[in-house]
């Protein structure tokens, strides 16, 4: 039978290397997993993202509103950041909208209403973002519906075990059946996560009928989920959303914790030294993914070239 990778299995794993009976009252199986947690937030998380291989990069499609200039950014945004903001045409093509700074932005908006400017009333040029807070920012203010994107980094789901997460056992476009009770309610917002390596976060649904227990309902289940996936509580899961060499580094560090509070200072060293040996490891293997293909630079789309549905025009009004 394949290895699931799961928490459960982590919790096994730390328990036999660390020589930690199961019965233990040291350490409980939730003191494990908040253990592995702070290592793949707190370690593990930002190692991936420096490698800068587009590991975690999420999706947030938005539709501007009129009138409106700022939009939050997701919650589970690492560092509440952006990668990148796209515009989106009707084919799902994107073209990047260039970044303004707070100071520069006051230089636009001074030069389209006190210079002679074009007014953002009816802007047919450069659209912008910037940041205010935790949110996003479009410039000019839109004064029309249109789709942007939010590219971002997105945090590794918070680890449960297994008995706090269920499989899903069938499913159609807009609802599934899951292996036991999980006390969900409509309205609840729920998390899928891919079952098997590369372990992915599918993103959330929110239930919007239960037929019976067991019997969840949505107005869409997220694309890519199949039938032995994971479902659980929003940004949880019982696996670890990164590649599948991440599991034995996670495992490692929380076999140091414990040693370490048990006060074996030769056991915790010889811990720590593989658990250093794993972490390069990982780091290595993960980086570079393209390994031996030629990388070729492309130039971005302009979105000030956009117009009646299609790019490289005049111009189209925002």
């Amino acid at each position: 039978m394949a290895k699931k990778y799961t928490t459960d299995e982590m919790i096994k794993s730390v328990r036999r290397r660390a020589s930690l009976p199961a019965s233990s009252a040291l350490f409980s199986n939730e003191d494990i997993v908040d253990f592995l947690t702070e290592e793949l937030h707190n370690v593990l998380t930002p190692i991936t993202l420096d490698v800068r291989e587009e590991y975690l990069v999420f999706d947030k499609d938005v539709d501007t509103v009129i009138d409106k200039s700022l939009y939050q950014i997701p919650s589970n945004a690492v560092g509440t950041g952006l990668r990148k903001v796209v515009l989106v045409d009707t084919h799902d093509e994107e073209y990047d909208i260039p970044f303004l700074s707070i100071d520069q932005k006051a230089g636009h908006t001074n030069a389209y209403y006190n210079s002679g400017g074009v007014s953002p009333n009816n802007y047919s040029g450069q659209i912008y973002h910037f940041f205010q807070n935790n949110s996003l920012g479009i410039f000019p203010t839109p004064r029309t519906v249109y789709p942007f994107r939010m590219k971002y980094y997105r945090r590794p789901n918070e680890l449960v075990e297994e008995k706090d997460a269920a499989t899903i056992t069938s499913l159609n476009a807009t609802s599934i059946l899951v292996s036991k009770n999980l006390n969900f309610s409509v309205g609840d917002e729920v998390e899928f996560n891919q079952a098997k390596s590369p372990f992915s976060a599918y993103g959330s649904a929110t239930i919007t009928n239960m037929p019976t227990a067991t019997s969840l309902e949505f107005d869409a289940v997220p694309d890519g989920v199949q039938r032995g996936d994971w479902i659980s509580e929003e940004n949880t899961s019982p696996v670890v959303n990164l590649p599948l060499e991440a599991v034995s580094v996670l495992v490692q560090s929380a076999v140091v914790k414990v040693l370490n509070a048990t006060g074996d200072e030769t056991q915790t060293n010889q811990a720590g030294v593989i658990y250093e040996q794993l972490k390069a490891r990982y780091t290595d293997v993960i980086s570079p993914r393209g390994d031996g293909s030629i990388k070729k630079a492309v130039g971005s789309n302009n979105i000030s070239n956009y117009t009646s549905g299609t790019w490289g025009g005049n111009g189209r009004n925002y």
